[in-house]
């Protein structure tokens, strides 16, 4: 298997290039302003700011931050020993096997009308003398993905027909479920998850419902402030039509996502059972020989918005996809360890399993 390189996201790089060049320029332009300090005339620059009519202080401040940009591109390559970290001029070479897990860290700014989400990824590794954590600049949830998924395939290469068999043998022995308020009456086989659509779409409707709540109270705002401005004559009845198709809107939204909840809950199995070589969804049957790839919602994907995270499972079988729902973050407690138990159950084939965010 070829190793895989990824790389800091090209997008994020770019808009911190131009956002933190201007930045640099509006800084450098106070302080010759207000200090009265001309900055050091550069040739070059002084040709550039000619030929395109620019400050000279915007040209060197575009000049530092793609510097800036070049010093951290952050490339992520992992073997089947070592995890290797490189920069313009460091590069890091961590052991596999000291890799613990990753860290990412948010932070909302609101200025103004503006909202900037700002994102640290980390790799954590417990080398000899303690804990530490390695910074990948630009990583964003796809490329943290790539890396933690080419970790989980080299590892798997390391390990032994012996290991994986036992690996194996080990699934038969345990019992998960998918959520605590299931209760069931007659004794359950091993390797049985069980999924309750009820418990499951109960969650995804009071989520909804309280949505819905803020979305009505903001309609109803709108919708009054709009009368009275048409009352008073200081809207036109273009500005007017469009306020109220909002609110309609905002209104019709309520069944549509119950429609969409409806529609969800005929895909939800009610059963799924590993048996060796085989994974059994409610009565349907799919060899791991024969399946090409199945395809799970990411345990590590988060949500931008109120709405929960939906976990899906997607099988390729034969030319043919078969996809289920499996609840949302906010109704599956459960999920993560499914993922774990499908991932042992086909460590044979790890290329097989595919997390999608």
């Amino acid at each position: 298997m070829k190793n895989k390189r990824i790389s800091s996201h090209v997008g994020i790089q770019i808009c911190y290039f131009f956002l933190m060049g201007y930045l640099i320029a509006f800084v450098m332009t106070i302080f010759e302003a207000f200090v009265n300090i001309p900055l050091p005339p550069v040739y070059l620059l002084w040709r550039i700011r000619e030929m395109m009519e620019w400050p000279q202080s915007m040209i060197l401040g575009l000049v530092i931050s793609g510097s800036i940009v070049i010093c951290r591109w952050t490339v992520v390559e992992v073997t089947r020993e070592h995890v290797f970290i490189r920069r313009l001029f460091t590069s890091k070479m961590l052991r596999l096997e000291d890799f613990v897990k990753h860290e990412v860290r948010n932070k909302e700014i609101m200025i103004s009308a503006l909202y900037l989400k700002l994102s640290k990824a980390y790799l954590v590794f417990n080398t000899s003398n303690a804990t530490k954590k390695y910074r990948l600049y630009a990583f964003r949830d796809k490329q943290m993905e790539a890396v933690l998924e080419q970790i989980r395939l080299q590892r798997n290469r390391n390990l032994s027909i012996e290991e994986k068999i036992e690996i194996q043998d080990a699934v038969n022995e345990n019992v998960f479920y998918a959520d605590e308020e299931v209760e069931l009456e007659e004794e359950l086989s091993n390797n049985e998850f069980f999924f309750p659509v009820n418990v499951f779409v109960r969650c995804e409707k009071q989520r909804v419902k309280y949505v819905m709540r803020i979305l009505l109270i903001v309609g109803a705002i709108l919708l009054i402030g709009t009368i009275q401005e048409i009352a008073s004559g200081d809207m036109i009845a273009y500005d007017a039509s469009v306020a109220i198709i909002a609110c309609v809107v905002m209104i019709s939204a309520y069944p549509v996502l119950m429609w969409h909840i409806s529609k969800r809950s005929k895909m939800c199995p009610e059963r799924i059972f590993i048996d060796g070589e085989h994974i059994w969804v409610d009565k349907q049957c799919f060899h791991f020989n024969n399946v090409t790839s199945i395809e799970l919602t990411s345990v590590h994907k988060a949500t931008d918005s109120v709405y929960a995270v939906q976990y899906y499972m997607t099988i390729y079988q034969l030319g043919e996809y078969y996809k289920f729902w499996l609840g949302s973050e906010g109704s599956n407690a459960g999920y993560s360890s499914f993922c774990q138990v499908l991932e042992r159950a086909l460590v044979m084939y790890p290329e097989k399993i595919r997390y999608k965010k």
